[in-house]
């Protein structure tokens, strides 16, 4: 019985990471505080290999992001041109959306 119940030790069978994308601003929050919070989230993806630093997409959302979070100038809507790879990719899109009105082409 003990050794079937072995692979309860093995830590990738009880637990499982996932990006998770929610809320985490009030409404009347800067957007600097915003674009500088993504900024890290994003530079740690990068780091720890959840986001590929070659892929089309990550280049241009870290330099994005990097940019937004000193710029304060009023403007039109930002568009990300390069669409995502990935799940991973596709979560940060959605975050960039829904917290920066940052969209993606069509």
């Amino acid at each position: 019985m003990f050794e079937q119940l072995k692979f309860i030790e093995d830590r990738q069978f009880r637990e499982k990471y996932v990006v998770t994308v929610g809320p985490t601003f009030p409404p009347d929050t800067p957007r600097e505080t915003i674009a500088d919070s993504l900024r890290t989230g994003i530079d740690r993806m990068v780091q720890t290999g959840w986001l590929n630093p070659s892929s089309p997409f990550t280049t241009e959302v870290v330099a994005l992001v990097r940019g937004l979070s000193r710029f304060k100038a009023p403007g039109g809507r930002r568009v990300v041109r390069a669409r995502p790879g990935t799940d991973t990719e596709g979560a940060v899109a959605t975050a960039l959306r829904f917290s920066l009105n940052i969209g993606l082409p069509d």
